[in-house]
This record gives C-alpha cells, sequence and structure tokens, in this order.
C-alpha cells in the first residue's frame, strides 16, 4: 500500500477517493465511453481501408464482369491514385499531400495545445481537479500527445479516403466494371460497393454517438466551442458523402445495362411480330409469353449495389445519423 500511495500522485492511479476531489482515469465517464466509441471506429475505419484495397477483386469474385483490357486501365488507375492513398514519404513532393499533411499539422497541433492548456490549469479551491493535471503527475502531458497524434492521423485517414473513393468513383463512371444483372450477389455484381457505402454509415452511427456522449455530458467545455460543433457535424457526414459519389455512379451503371437488356428484349419482342396492326392471335401469344416474362423479370431487377436487407439497414442507419446531425445543428444555435 506504501508503493500505491507514493505513486498516486503522480500518475492519477485509479483509487476513488471521494475527500480528494480528483476526478480519477476510471471515473471519467464521457472519456472512458468515448474511448470505447473510438475503438470501434478503428476497427471500422481499417475494415473501410482494406475493402477499399480489395475492391475490384471484390467485384469479380461478386460477379461483376471486367476484361483484360479493363482490368490493365484498372491498375494503371490504382497506381495514379496510390501515392496519395498510401501517403509516401515526406522525401517525395507532391502539391497534394503536402496540403494534407501540413492541415493535419494544424489540426493536431490545435488539438494538443487545447488540452495542453487544462493540463496547465491549476486546481481551484472547490472545483474538482482532472486526473490529467499537471500536479497529479505526466498523465494529462501523455493524453495530450496523444489525442493531437490521434487527431493528425485522424485527418491523413479522412484525406486518403476521398482519395479511394474518388478512385473507385472513376472505375464506375469509366465503365471500367460492368454490372451482372444476374449476379448471385443479388446485387447486380456491385455489392462491394454496398459494403463500402454500409461500412461508411456504421462508422457515422459510433461517431454521431460518441458525438452525443462528448456534448451531452460535457468535457472540458468543448461541448461549449461553436468552432467544434461545426467540425463535428461535417465530420459526421464527410465519409457518407464520399461514399455516396461512387453509388451514385454505380445506380447509373446498373440502370444503363439494365436499360440495355430492356431495348434489347423489347427488340426481339417487335422484330417477332409481323403484322404492324398489333391484332396478335393466340399462337403469337404463346409464342412471346417467354419473353415476356423474361421482361418483367428484368423490368424488377433492383438497381442499387445493395441487397435488400442490407439496403434497409443502410436506410435506418442514415436516417439515424442525419436525425441525430440535424439535432446537433439546431442545438448549435440555441
Amino acid at each position: 500500500m506504501a508503493g500505491f500511495t507514493f505513486w498516486r500522485p503522480n500518475f492519477a492511479f485509479p483509487f476513488p477517493n471521494a475527500s480528494s476531489g480528483l476526478l480519477y482515469y476510471s471515473d471519467d465517464l464521457t472519456h472512458l465511453l468515448f474511448t470505447a466509441c473510438l475503438i470501434v471506429e478503428v476497427y471500422l475505419g481499417n475494415l473501410l481501408f482494406d475493402r477499399i484495397e480489395s475492391f475490384t477483386a471484390d467485384l469479380r469474385r461478386a460477379g461483376c464482369r471486367i476484361s483484360r483490357e479493363e482490368q490493365v486501365a484498372i491498375r494503371a488507375l490504382n497506381q495514379r491514385f496510390r501515392r496519395l492513398f498510401r501517403s509516401p514519404g515526406w522525401s517525395t513532393f507532391s502539391l497534394p499531400r503536402v496540403v494534407i499533411r501540413l492541415f493535419a499539422i494544424v489540426a493536431g497541433v490545435s488539438v494538443f495545445l487545447f488540452f495542453f492548456s487544462k493540463v496547465q490549469q491549476p486546481c481551484g479551491v472547490s472545483a474538482k481537479c482532472w486526473w490529467g493535471q499537471s500536479g497529479s503527475g505526466v498523465a494529462g502531458t501523455y493524453y495530450s500527445l496523444a489525442i493531437g497524434g490521434l487527431v493528425y492521423l485522424a485527418t491523413e485517414a479522412l484525406a486518403a479516403i476521398l482519395v479511394g473513393m474518388s478512385m473507385i468513383n472513376f472505375i464506375l463512371r469509366d465503365g471500367y466494371a460492368k454490372p451482372n444483372l444476374f449476379a448471385q450477389d443479388l446485387a447486380n455484381g456491385m455489392s462491394p460497393v454496398g459494403d463500402l457505402v454500409l461500412t461508411s454509415f456504421f462508422i457515422s452511427l459510433v461517431g454521431a454517438v460518441a458525438i452525443f456522449i462528448v456534448l451531452r455530458l460535457g468535457y472540458f467545455g468543448v461541448e461549449d466551442l461553436i468552432v467544434i460543433w461545426g467540425l463535428i457535424i461535417a465530420a459526421t457526414l464527410y465519409i457518407p458523402l464520399a461514399t455516396l459519389i461512387p453509388m451514385y455512379s454505380a445506380v447509373r451503371l446498373i440502370s444503363e445495362c439494365k436499360r440495355a437488356l430492356l431495348q434489347s428484349i423489347n427488340t426481339m419482342f417487335h422484330s417477332g411480330v409481323s403484322d404492324v396492326t398489333h391484332s396478335y392471335d393466340m399462337a403469337q401469344i404463346r409464342e412471346i409469353q417467354p419473353a415476356l416474362g423474361f421482361y418483367k423479370h428484368v423490368s424488377e431487377l433492383n438497381v442499387f449495389p445493395f441487397e435488400k436487407y442490407k439496403a434497409l439497414v443502410s436506410v435506418i442507419t442514415l436516417t439515424f445519423v442525419v436525425a441525430q446531425t440535424i439535432y446537433n445543428f439546431i442545438k448549435l444555435f440555441q
């Protein structure tokens, strides 16, 4: 116990002590809940990066048609975007990369200075002291460095996501991948696009929960800064908006493929009828019955890169995120 008594003032060792007036780490509910959300966010973020990296291979496995020439074009496009997506070293000059990293440094240093200023503030007589206060040791300084570095890495990650989504949008927009309306994934061979969108929605959902925790429970006055509210709202919607662009390209590609197939069926249907007066007899009706059934089946095919249950989950998740964002936006001006 003597050892614990010695180390506790320096590192704010988490033994509750109501008489000390010190907020120990184990009692910092806002921090612990936010950290739990952050762990989930990091996992989902890594999952999103993995899906961006393996996007072309996932398309082929889902049943999407990609020719050898299109594969070469996709590989060249991938290499062109990889310079930003992989964030090469500082020695290789690239203006976009320099701008991204400078912005990330400014964001990280600003957050570090904000929390470090809280570390250096002396404990008031009546106020409850923080576990990271300078009088409690170096824990607050380490925490300030950690959260500053986290903001730096998060800023670079958001930029990398935008670059990756732009690459995927080019693949779909330029028609390097052809939808397969009868693919087994029930999403026209475009289920990897739907998985990207669904993952991004879950990231925003967890982010919205983390924002609710910070803004409702409060943390060092962050909840009173208008700039923080604006940045939080923008960050919540950033990833879903970035993924909606390639989803739009996928929907347009599927719609064009579906329209072309329906037009081909329609042409075959009319070419099989020689009578321009369209007065069909029973023999002609029986002859075109399979074509009519196939036409009806194609016309009812889904044009979104989702299975039906994934589409439902995506709509519910996005609705919650939008509702939470609107609520935060209203509270911002109250």
